[in-house]
């Protein structure tokens, strides 16, 4: 991970993300918890919009798994209803 650009770590990330949401199970894939940190670093570093919001989705995706995301902070409005 640490020897690529970021933005061929960031190409990296989604394609783990967009496999774990068809259900794949590609040998050696980060669980959604490792990808949520790597993208949230990924955001920071690039400081792209984009890339918060795909750090923000997998983020999102880990919690409703069961995972902690990146951190133990609830999205605003998430779980809310009304």
């Amino acid at each position: 991970w640490g020897d690529g650009s970021d933005r061929l770590q960031v190409a990296a990330v989604a394609a783990y993300f967009a496999d774990h949401l068809r259900g794949g199970d590609l040998p050696g894939a980060p669980g959604l918890g490792e990808l949520a940190s790597r993208a949230a670093g990924l955001a920071e570093t690039t400081e792209d919009s984009s890339v918060t919001k795909l750090a923000k989705a997998i983020g999102q995706a880990d919690r409703i798994k069961g995972g902690s995301g990146t951190d133990d902070e609830p999205e605003p409005g998430e779980g809310e209803i009304g």
